[in-house]
């Protein structure tokens, strides 16, 4: 009799070979079931040495899914850059001879020479040669960029195709998924908001010694989402290729379930997400406190202006009938450099010389040739702001000891006494006076 656990065809003699008496009627009925419906009728019935709980190895795809379910239906692959050695002093001379032959871009250094052929650069050493390419496929279009210029002068072509085709270690390869769904992109840049930087894409640095950098953009020419493994050395290109692979596998899914690319992010890359999730608490905390103290410098500043343009309003209304007359002051202005012109060799005499002869303190002096510094460094145009003056004295005499309040106290005064006049759109407007009195004064004061 045949065993049970068999797919093998029963003899056409099945009948007349169980007319034994022997056999019993029981062997013989069981014997007519087999040949009527043997193991191959159900090819999903356990059989002989089967595994009682067979493993689970992924998805089960039904038919229809197949093509739904695609990676390539939703993301591109491909290499945007690779680099790696060739050890062959022969390759090495006859690229320099046909690089000098077409005249290609050459530059010789001390160590290595540098030829440029567009989207290859060759880097040639002693006896090797390193080669950078930044589309190169799956080495098609390197192979055949030597078998173009190699074939005329070189009499064994296929094999240095072969070489630079198939080389011993590849240093960088640079591995990017280019997602073309627009949901899949979606979904992917609501998990990576929280975490871009000041440039608005995502740059995470190598987190160890086998997983490669991370960066996440957007292509402006195309709109579509990039994702890029920079892999610098043979421990981060393997995992590159890996965890390639495990995107392919969720990218079909990610426009449902999202959280499955954040997933992918915490297994790769926790130290960055972790650090990241950090930063993004610090810096909300720290923008917090800025915009608070933000706000008390302008309500001080608000308070401070107010009094100020008080001063000037009435200095405008007791003052407009000097101002129109300046015979008075220009000749004060003489006066003071016949009286001081040996004494001004510094700006603490001139300070000095200012507040004494003008009846103004040396605030207001200081004030005065630091706003006309200010107005020089900008060619004469633009506004000068007080903050501008403050900083200035801050920066080139901290030993003043000025401060914002004394400004503008100071341009009040100065708008009072006639070298600046007030303007409704000036903070600091310089009478002409005031623009005389600078410019015989440049000659004893270097201004910055």
């Amino acid at each position: 009799m045949t065993p049970p656990y068999t797919t093998t065809q029963l003899p056409d003699d099945f009948d007349k070979v169980n007319q034994n008496p022997m056999i019993g009627n029981s062997a013989r009925s069981e014997g007519i079931k087999t040949q009527e419906k043997g193991q191959n009728g159900d090819p999903t019935a356990a059989r002989h040495g089967d595994h009682p709980n067979p493993r689970n190895l992924g998805h089960d795809f039904q038919i229809g899914e197949l093509c739904e379910r695609c990676p390539l239906k939703y993301a591109t692959l491909e290499r945007d850059m690779i680099q790696y050695k060739i050890y062959d002093p022969h390759i090495r001379n006859v690229l320099e001879m046909i690089a000098c032959y077409h005249g290609w871009k050459i530059e010789r250094k001390t160590r290595d020479t540098w030829i440029d052929c567009g989207a290859m650069k060759l880097q040639l050493g002693k006896k090797t040669v390193v080669i950078y390419h930044d589309d190169p496929k799956d080495f098609t279009k390197i192979g055949e960029w030597f078998r173009k210029y190699f074939s005329p002068v070189y009499p064994n072509v296929e094999a240095i195709i072969q070489k630079v085709k198939n080389p011993l270690l590849v240093s960088r390869d640079e591995l990017t998924l280019e997602i073309i769904d627009e949901a899949t992109k979606k979904a992917i840049l609501g998990i990576i908001q929280p975490y871009k930087n000041q440039q608005g894409y995502l740059f995470w640095k190598s987190p160890n010694d086998i997983t490669p950098p991370l960066k996440i953009y957007e292509q402006k020419e195309t709109g579509n989402l990039r994702i890029e493994f920079d892999a610098r050395d043979d421990f981060k290109i393997l995992s590159a290729i890996a965890m390639q692979r495990r995107l392919e596998t969720i990218i079909p899914y990610l426009s449902e379930k999202p959280g499955k690319f954040f997933e992918f992010l915490q297994d790769f890359y926790s130290p960055a997400l972790n650090n990241s999730v950090l930063s993004q608490i610090i810096k909300k905390i720290h923008d917090l406190m800025t915009l608070f103290q933000e706000m008390i410098n302008d309500v001080s500043l608000g308070l401070l202006e107010l009094n100020t343009q008080i001063k000037e309003m009435t200095c405008k209304f007791t003052d407009v009938k000097n101002r129109g007359d300046t015979s008075g002051l220009n000749h004060l202005i003489d006066a003071f450099f016949s009286c001081y012109q040996g004494d001004l060799k510094d700006t603490t005499s001139i300070i000095l010389a200012l507040s004494n002869d003008f009846g103004i303190t040396r605030e207001d002096a200081t004030t005065f040739l630091a706003a006309f510094a200010v107005w020089n460094s900008k060619m004469f145009k633009g506004q000068v702001l007080r903050e501008e003056i403050y900083e200035f004295v801050s920066s080139n005499y901290p030993s003043f000891n000025i401060s914002p309040e004394d400004i503008s106290k100071s341009i009040a005064t100065l708008n009072r006494i006639g070298f600046l006049e007030y303007h409704p759109e000036y903070e600091v407007y310089f009478s002409k006076p005031g623009i005389r009195l600078c410019k015989k004064l440049v000659p004893y004061w270097r201004m910055r």
